[in-house]
């Protein structure tokens, strides 16, 4: 009778550390964790003025440059894959991501309507900037995600 007893409460003992139905196994908490970590995604949309720089210059380092600021702020390391669109072929926007004054990436390949950065970011404050050099009127379209790194 004893060692049922012994039986019954380790049965016991044990079925308290399972999972109970509906709550998320260890992994999955840890995953709600760092999705809650994560900046919202970026969605914007942008009309700009034609504007005419110099060639070889430092990215919105002209008056005339048009830079737009899309600022986000990391709490733990994550991925950010950005994507820069535009309507007119013949426009030059570049799409560059600055951590302080420190830019860590850039796409700027100077023809097409597409500009694209895909990288692991550790935490901190960064800006994502669209600069518009030699650009007619236009509307970009900024759109910025971000995941748990791989």
């Amino acid at each position: 009778m004893r060692t049922a007893g012994l039986l019954l409460l380790a049965s016991l003992a044990l079925a308290g550390c399972a999972s109970s139905p509906g709550s998320p196994p260890g992994n999955a908490t840890n995953a709600t964790a760092m999705a809650a970590a994560l900046p919202p995604a970026i969605h914007e949309t942008q009309a700009v003025q034609g504007s005419v720089d110099p060639p070889n210059v430092p990215a919105c380092s002209q008056a005339t440059t048009q830079c737009f600021h899309h600022p986000f702020q990391l709490n733990a390391s994550a991925s950010i894959n950005a994507t820069l669109t535009w309507g007119l072929d013949r426009n030059d926007f570049d799409l560059y991501l600055f951590k302080g004054t420190e830019r860590v990436a850039s796409s700027n390949g100077g023809s097409g309507t597409k500009e694209e950065i895909g990288q692991t970011l550790a935490p901190g404050a960064y800006d994502l900037v669209v600069g518009g050099t030699t650009v007619a009127a236009d509307t970009y379209k900024l759109d910025a995600v971000f995941a748990a790194p791989p």
